[in-house]
């Protein structure tokens, strides 16, 4: 007789549905940030500066909603109601959402094969207010608001780091030449938040064993 599939395992089977689709969107959005990068024919310090700022934008953001996913409905189950369903599907949509812009990130990377930083920063902006109104939503909606604390650090450091501002500064497309000062300082923001995110919300990103027992 085989062994029963428990509720948790089935949660769990749903959840996966939708991480393998935000999995495939932001996998095929590096890839199209490698294509901009690779070969290095025609080497461009700018494309480098914005590629890796890219990385390290993402890399933080999408960790934290695939935690997010697991924390409000696999860990802790709202249960099989009408109103845990349509949330669930909220989630989903926003989880969709934000990896296209980071695919539209990636290809802004080089446009013609011509750096496009005034075009990146203004997506990467759209893309960390769209994630502020989505955290906001998501704070208040959620039903285990203690465990989500580290929200309101992700709201403000994405404020900081709005990139929209500094982009009108940055021509585009941009010349041959290095990458200006402000693309640098630009990346070394966005390292910084990356840092900041992570330093603020590690027992959420990467939960311990005792974390998930029952008290």
């Amino acid at each position: 007789m085989p062994d029963e599939v428990t509720p948790k395992e089935k949660r769990g089977r749903v959840i996966d549905h939708a991480k393998r689709l935000y999995s495939i969107v932001v996998g095929l959005a590096v890839a199209e940030a490698c294509k901009r990068l690779f070969p290095f024919d025609s080497w461009n310090s700018t494309t480098f500066v914005l590629f890796c700022t890219f990385l390290v934008t993402i890399i933080p953001i999408f960790q934290g909603f695939d935690r997010s996913l697991d924390a409000k409905y696999y860990e802790l189950p709202l249960g099989e109601t009408s109103k845990s369903r349509m949330l669930y599907l909220w989630d989903d949509m926003m989880l969709l959402i934000t990896s296209i812009f980071f695919f539209g990130m990636a290809q802004s990377i080089e446009i013609n094969s011509i750096p496009a930083p005034a075009t990146f920063y203004f997506i990467m902006s759209l893309m960390l207010f769209f994630d502020c109104v989505v955290l906001v939503i998501d704070r208040f909606k959620t039903h285990i608001p203690a465990r989500l604390d580290h929200y309101r650090t992700w709201i403000a450091i994405n404020f900081c780091v709005i990139c929209f501002y500094a982009s009108s500064a940055v021509p585009n497309p941009h010349p041959d030449g290095p990458a200006t000062g402000l693309e640098w300082f630009v990346l070394i923001a966005a390292i910084a938040r990356s840092a900041i995110d992570y330093a603020v919300s590690v027992g959420f990103m990467f939960p311990h064993t005792e974390d998930t027992k029952p008290a």
